[in-house]
Formats: structure tokens, C-alpha cells, sequence
């Protein structure tokens, strides 16, 4: 597994992609900059978090155990969801601040729901599996 990019200061970097509304367009993170749906920003969060904790990896295989071990380990899973919460927060005026553990709950509960689907459909993919994923906040 690779470091992660803004791994050292990822409120600065959250703070700058926002700031400079990177991506607010375009799929995927147009939804968490305006979505008002908590499922699909629920949707949005797990898949981002998926992908972020795997981008180092090549191919996404549902049996390699060291990235079942990297997309279950609670710590970093639970951080990397609160990441993206904040941004959602600090971007989308649907969830101000005040909804931010609602927001968290709801992904970390989707998340913990369909991570096994995420290696089916990820894995599917084969060598393309992150593609619609690039230039997404904290992904390389």
C-alpha cells in the first residue's frame, strides 16, 4: 500500500480542494459538494474511502487478504470516512456541521454494508477499477 497523498496534513488539503472547488462539476464529487441526498453522499463517502485505502493496489482481488485487512481495519476506515465527512460538511450546504456524526454514521454504516460488494464490483474492473476516481480528494 502506498502513502496516502495529503496523508500529513489532510485538513490542509481538504481545505485547498475545496477552497478551490476541484471537481464540484464532475462526477464523483460533484455529489458531496451538492447532493442533498444522505444516502447517495453515504454512497459517495464509502466508495471514495474504498478506493483511498486501496489506490496503491493494481488490481482489487476479493481474496488477497493484506486488502482485506486494509479495508477492515476500523481506525483507519473510521478516519478516512470522517475525512470525507468534513469535506461534505465544509462543501455542501445540505449538511452543515451540525449534521456531521448523522453524515459519519450513515456512511460508516453503508461502508461496513457493502465493502464486500465493493471488492466484487471493484474487482470486476480489473486494471481500470479507479479510473472515475482520479483527481478525487485524496486520491492520486
Amino acid at each position: 500500500m502506498s502513502k496516502n497523498p495529503g496523508e500529513s496534513d489532510p485538513d490542509g488539503v481538504m481545505r485547498e480542494y475545496a477552497a478551490s472547488r476541484v471537481n464540484c462539476e464532475r462526477p464523483p464529487m460533484s455529489y458531496l459538494y451538492s447532493s442533498g441526498s444522505l444516502a447517495d453522499v453515504s454512497e459517495l463517502v464509502a466508495k471514495l474511502t474504498f478506493v483511498r485505502l486501496l489506490q496503491g493496489e493494481k488490481l482489487i482481488e476479493p481474496e488477497n487478504l493484506l486488502q482485506r485487512v486494509a479495508t477492515h481495519e476500523a481506525g483507519p476506515v473510521k478516519e478516512t470516512i470522517r475525512e470525507y465527512v468534513r469535506f461534505v460538511c465544509l462543501v455542501n450546504p445540505a449538511f452543515p456541521s451540525s449534521r456531521e456524526e448523522e453524515v459519519f454514521e450513515a456512511a460508516y454504516r453503508y461502508y461496513c454494508w457493502h465493502v464486500d460488494n465493493l471488492f466484487e464490483s471493484f474487482a470486476f474492473e480489473l486494471e481500470d477499477w479507479k479510473r472515475g476516481f482520479e483527481g478525487c480528494l485524496f486520491i492520486g
